[in-house]
């Protein structure tokens, strides 16, 4: 494939970034008449201001015609026929028929995997005998403690939502979330648990994933030991994967195994099986209503014309920043406790996806790709990292989300929260003149703000849609397949090929700095000093 850089719009686009790159968003809102209105829009209930950006009507319009020189509508329609968009791992891309009611979505399970529309049924019926408390531990008491074994997409999807859908969970309903920190984090929560009323779920796509297989097997363990019977733990545990057989080797019952097909990636993972722990703390309606919304925002995506397409506009304009003005880093500052771990979740949505350094060719790309997103909630960030972005030398997009409904007790509380929600963005624009250096700051940071009418399974559904679909928009631009994760894989190969010899001592470490931390380590472990 061409490189997109050779592109007549991607040439345009330098040209037009050397010419414009002093500007400053305050004088373009005085030199645009109707500049709120021309860059901001509604979809359903999310509402998004995009015009405190570094961009005047031409740059949207020269990025739309890269857009289209990328053919991003023939991606997009490929990308909802469920093709085979992952060639280096020779699958196709699934996660859109979970949630989509078209017929032609619906349709592209793939003849290889389980068909999703198997699943529901007897996950909905599992998730349901959880909720009523029919099913029970192996003494009997109804399970209501929730333990998600995961790591990656599985984890950080559950943890995210059950956390954002709180005041919709069961009442009495206990979640919590064990990810890879090692045997003390099994211990210490188990220690705070009753055992006879615990259910663990293990969610690994592959079932091999390391971290997670190991804390499976402390906790079957340690609930065997309880009971003081071997067999015991069958009926406090339930799996989650893409390989029935390993679950079924692992020990797992035939009615507590859930299947998701391959081409499910673990980031897009939420509306699939996986999703198992959300569906327990929300019911059935609530996480249908997760499905619809992002269901809409897909109709939004795939109807609407790119001028008016959120995906494509917030694609296109972070793809600006990151590849022609050379922005290493995103933000995204969430006002809304609700929302507290939406960064972390984008932060693997985006990087997995789009941190690439290849093309689908394999070529080198010649241009910054995924930048570094992080974040996390606004009202603390401002007493702590919101100085780099006032008075830093980093360019820093970010993106500020709120929700118009809450339900806290104390209004003058939420006048305060939308105080600085309004107020933040306002000064990073603007900045600050004066006669004092230290004092001064100089504006011009660009930003997006999102309002969600409330925090809803609906709308939330939809907004991680919205930021999915943003991020496949910029990898069909930079030619790269965002559904691979090729560099996790070699992380994880190397260390499995660490683990004998640190168990045997052996040492024959691979390099001359690891075998110096290595013999460290030994030092210290066993507690003598050279």
């Amino acid at each position: 494939m061409s490189s997109v850089k050779n592109s007549t719009a991607w040439k345009l686009l330098e040209r037009h970034c050397e010419k414009t790159r002093n500007l400053h968003i305050r004088d373009l809102f005085q030199d645009e008449r109707g500049r709120f209105e021309a860059l901001s829009m509604q979809s359903g209930d999310i509402f998004v201001d995009f015009s405190r950006n570094r961009v005047t009507r031409e740059t949207i319009e020269l990025l739309l015609a890269l857009a289209r020189e990328a053919e991003i509508e023939k991606w997009r329609d490929r990308l909802f026929a469920g093709e085979l968009l992952s060639a280096s791992e020779a699958r196709p891309v699934l996660h859109l028929g979970l949630r989509l009611r078209s017929r032609s979505a619906e349709s592209h399970a793939g003849a290889d995997s389980p068909d999703p529309a198997l699943a529901p049924a007897r996950m909905y019926e599992f998730a349901q005998e959880i909720r009523d408390g029919s099913r029970t531990g192996y003494s009997g008491k109804p399970l209501r403690h929730v333990v998600s074994i995961g790591m990656g997409g599985p984890y950080r999807c559950n943890a995210m939502a059950c956390h954002a859908l709180a005041r919709f969970s069961r009442p009495g309903l206990d979640l919590r979330f064990l990810s890879g920190d090692g045997a003390w984090e099994a211990d210490s929560m188990l220690r705070n648990l009753d055992i006879e009323q615990t259910l663990f779920i293990v969610l690994s796509k592959s079932f091999t994933t390391s971290e997670t297989l190991l804390n499976a097997e402390y906790v079957k363990a340690e609930v065997n030991a309880y009971y003081g019977d071997k067999e015991s733990w069958r009926d406090h545990f339930a799996a989650v994967s893409a390989v029935e057989f390993r679950m079924e080797d692992f020990g797992i019952g035939a009615d507590c195994r859930f299947l998701i097909p391959e081409g499910i990636g673990g980031r897009y993972s939420l509306w699939s099986a996986m999703a198992l722990p959300l569906l327990i703390a929300i019911g059935r309606e609530q996480f249908e209503q997760l499905l619809a919304g992002a269901a809409a925002m897909d109709a939004h995506f795939f109807e609407q014309p790119a001028a008016s397409n959120l995906p494509v506009l917030l694609g296109m304009i972070g793809l600006w920043y990151a590849s022609f003005y050379g922005a290493g880093s995103r933000v995204v500052l969430v006002y809304d406790a609700a929302l507290r771990h939406l960064p972390a979740y984008l932060q693997q949505l985006e990087m997995e996806s789009n941190g690439k350094r290849v093309n689908r060719d394999g070529a080198d790309c010649e241009y910054l790709t995924a930048p570094v997103v992080w974040g996390g909630s606004g009202l603390d960030g401002q007493h702590a990292f919101y100085q780099l972005l006032y008075q830093g030398t980093q360019l820093v997009p970010a993106d500020f989300i709120i929700s118009a409904q809450t339900r806290t007790a104390v209004p003058e509380y939420d006048e305060f929260v939308y105080a600085n929600f309004f107020a933040q963005p306002h000064a990073l624009m603007f900045g600050k003149d004066g006669p004092d250096p230290h004092k001064r700051s100089p504006g011009n940071q660009p930003s997006n703000s999102i309002i969600l009418r409330e925090i809803s399974p609906y709308t939330l559904g939809a907004l991680l849609a919205l930021y999915e679909h943003r991020s496949f928009v910029q990898a069909m631009v930079w030619g790269i397949n965002p559904f691979d994760q090729w560099g996790v894989e070699l992380g994880k190969h190397l260390a499995a090929r660490f683990v004998p010899r640190i168990h045997d001592r052996s040492g024959n470490m691979p390099d001359p700095a690891t075998a110096g931390i290595f013999d460290k380590y030994l030092e210290w472990k066993d507690g003598s000093e050279s």
